[in-house]
């Protein structure tokens, strides 16, 4: 079991796989971005915040607590809305 900051991350990067991108179990946060940034840049806009602050929660000693948790659900919820656009308008290029 994770903790609740680690499966929003999770569960929004997952979203990304109807464009077959899923991340790599030896895959890096910053290298799915960076990989997303090549392939998919409109995305990889959405995603730098979230993954950013993912990063400072589980990595740099932050921690999680009741602020950033509320501003990594709000991250994730930009993402889902960016990639709902970004599913819309490719569909309407095809």
């Amino acid at each position: 079991a994770y903790p609740d900051f680690v499966e929003t991350y999770r569960s929004s990067t997952a979203r990304l796989q109807p464009l077959g991108i899923e991340k790599g179990e030896e895959e890096t946060p910053l290298e799915l971005l960076q990989r997303l940034r090549a392939s998919h840049p409109p995305l990889a806009k959405a995603l730098e915040e979230l993954t950013a602050l993912y990063l400072e929660m589980r990595f740099q000693g932050y921690g999680p607590n009741e602020e950033r948790e509320a501003k990594l659900r709000e991250h994730s919820s930009h993402f889902a809305r960016s990639l709902e656009r970004y599913q819309t308008e490719l569909a309407r290029e095809n």
